[in-house]
């Protein structure tokens, strides 16, 4: 009977190890192309739209706005390797302002225009998700939440209060990945 005990928590651990294992493989590779994709900003191989939208004067607050900024391959463009497509999302980084606060937000999509990661920067906490440590990384893999790191603490924990800000985080995505596909339709 002891037997048949041993075998059960072996039989877990192992699951625990190779998925633990998958999870750092797929978050080294978003790594990766987080890392090419910012290599490709700066050398302009990207199509890029600026959309910017500003409040001025509002009453005990002063100037409010937001940018974004939507990357994406076109027909136009040589891509080094062209396994991603054209007139694709693959980043859209948001800049938000309220008087002196300001908070960066980056989403990343992969080859299907699924959010595979997600970063905010934040000075004050004026973004309305909740953390700390100043910065949020949130990783995907078919829009499941894979692992968080806040600040420098990394937390394969994803219950809780991450599953409010995952909710929230991929309607922001995909909103913005439809007004992109909006911006881009021929009519």
């Amino acid at each position: 009977m002891a037997k048949k005990y041993f075998f059960l928590p072996v039989l877990i651990l192992t699951s625990a190890y190779f998925l633990y294992s998958d999870n750092k493989n797929e978050i080294n590779e978003i790594k990766s192309f987080y890392y090419k994709v910012n290599k490709q900003i700066k050398k302009k191989q990207l199509a890029n739209i600026k959309v910017k939208v500003e409040k001025t004067g509002v009453p005990a607050v002063g100037s409010t706005g937001k940018m974004a900024n939507f990357y994406w391959h076109t027909v136009y463009q040589s891509v080094p390797d062209d396994t991603y497509g054209t007139d694709k999302l693959v980043k859209v980084n948001v800049l938000n302002q309220i008087a002196a606060h300001t908070w960066n937000i980056e989403y990343l999509y992969n080859s299907k225009g699924e959010l595979i990661f997600y970063y905010i920067s934040n000075s004050s906490n004026d973004s309305g998700i909740d953390f700390s440590g100043g910065e949020l990384r949130l990783y995907f893999s078919q829009k499941h939440l894979i692992r968080v790191m806040e600040g420098n603490k990394i937390s394969d924990n994803l219950s809780g209060k991450y599953k409010k800000i995952t909710s929230k985080v991929l309607q922001e995505s995909e909103l913005l990945n439809n007004f992109f596909k909006y911006m881009l339709r021929n009519e």
